[in-house]
């Protein structure tokens, strides 16, 4: 997402202009969701429909809002990850961290798709399966007992507590995105323009009344 999160070409269009820190972030955020969704809908077409055929159509559709929900949370932890880098290297830094950081993901995930499964006996796994404490703090575990509880129709106070937090992690995390994240996150992409983008950047802060259009932006 770097051509997108860290692309400072617009500034000197977009920063005169009465447009806020939220504005900018929600035009970010919807690139990467749709191009993420591209991706997601490839990697679960098929899992769904067997889901549909094996589980039935009320835990299938629970499989498409946990799909969903987990790519939120991925876009939290994106933005996060940016967040951090652009307050410590430079623009050019950044971009060669990132093309490493996903070369070396890449290579970690070829090679535990290859490895791992030759390593593990599904029998003994099926014989003796148990979660760790520390699972539990995975999102991925939430969105598996959020399945399972509408599978079984099992809503214990247990798996209340997992629907829980497999809802509401994502939209708070959206929420503080947009809330906190996203003005700082641009006021960072601006200072990696050029000298001639922190012109515009003052003259974008000298203006102090407000149009109409302006006042009922905050409510859309």
């Amino acid at each position: 997402f770097s051509t997108i999160l860290l692309d400072t070409s617009d500034n000197q269009i977009i920063l005169p202009r009465p447009v806020n820190g939220e504005t900018l972030f929600v035009a970010r955020l919807l690139h990467v969701c749709i191009y993420l969704l591209q991706f997601t809908i490839s990697l679960t077409l098929i899992p769904l429909i067997a889901l549909f055929i094996n589980f039935g159509p009320l835990t299938g559709v629970t499989a498409i809002f946990t799909i969903l929900l987990t790519t939120a949370t991925a876009v939290f932890f994106t933005y996060l990850l940016y967040m951090l880098l652009v307050n410590f290297f430079k623009e050019e830094k950044i971009k060669n961290i990132v093309s490493y950081f996903q070369i070396f993901v890449t290579i970690i995930i070829v090679g535990a798709y290859q490895i791992l499964p030759r390593l593990i006996s599904m029998e003994e796994l099926n014989q003796n399966f148990t979660i760790s404490k520390f699972a539990y703090i995975f999102p991925t575990v939430w969105m598996a007992y959020f399945l399972e509880a509408v599978h079984n129709l099992n809503f214990s106070s247990f798996n209340l507590l997992m629907i829980a937090c497999a809802i509401l992690f994502p939209v708070l995390t959206i929420w503080f995105m947009a809330k906190y994240l996203a003005p700082l996150f641009n006021k960072k992409i601006a200072s990696l323009g050029s000298s001639s983008e922190d012109i515009v950047i003052k003259q974008a802060t000298t203006r102090t009344t407000e149009s109409f259009s302006e006042k009922i932006s905050n409510f859309f």
